[in-house]
C-alpha cells in the first residue's frame, strides 16, 4: 500500500481498489533479526484488471539479495463484488513504475 501511494497511484487509503489474489517470496539466505534490509519494489506486468508487483529483499550493508517475491492484485469494483478494468489514469500512473527488462 505504502508503495502505491508514495508513488501517487492511489491517493487515500479509503480509494484502494485492490485485492490480493496471489503472494509468493523465496528465500535465498537467511535473515536473522538484527539484519538490516531494504525492500525494492517494482510493478512487473499490467493487465487489463490486475497487476504483479515484484519486491527484493536485500542486506543494506552488502547489497546483497536475500529474499524475492511478488503479490498479485487485481482491481476491484466492491460494489459490484467483481473485477474491472484498471482505469486508464491509474494504468498510466502505474506504468512510470514497470519494471525495465
Amino acid at each position: 500500500m505504502d508503495f502505491m501511494m508514495d508513488c501517487k497511484i492511489i491517493n487515500k487509503i479509503e480509494d484502494w481498489p485492490f485485492v490480493l489474489v496471489s503472494i509468493r517470496c523465496d528465500y535465498k539466505k537467511q535473515i536473522y533479526i538484527n539484519n538490516k534490509i531494504i525492500i525494492i519494489s517494482k510493478i512487473d506486468e499490467i493487465g487489463r484488471s490486475s497487476f504483479k508487483l515484484c519486491h527484493e529483499l536485500r542486506n543494506i550493508g552488502s547489497d546483497e539479495l536475500l529474499a524475492n517475491g511478488e503479490a498479485v492484485m487485481v482491481y476491484f469494483d466492491l460494489n459490484k463484488q467483481k473485477s474491472a478494468p484498471i482505469p486508464r489514469e491509474m494504468r498510466s500512473k502505474m506504468e512510470k513504475y514497470t519494471q525495465i527488462n
